[in-house]
């Protein structure tokens, strides 16, 4: 979320490596599906692969974002 209402008291800003460690209990053993914008996609996957996660653990649906 980049723009939050006054009411959101969640997370803010892009997903980091830092959020990832912080917020995944457990790294190992789980299969991450992503799906969204291309770009998005292969960031997350970079920053999953960074901490840790084998590429045979990540799933992906890349789609183009709005033009």
């Amino acid at each position: 979320i980049s723009e939050p209402g006054e009411s959101w008291k969640g997370n803010v800003g892009r997903i980091s490596t830092q959020l990832l460690q912080k917020k995944l209990a457990s790294l190992e053993g789980n299969v991450y599906y992503m799906s969204g914008p291309e770009r998005m996609v292969a960031s997350l996957e970079k920053s999953l692969v960074s901490v840790g996660i084998s590429k045979n653990d990540i799933l992906t649906d890349e789609f183009p974002g709005y033009i």
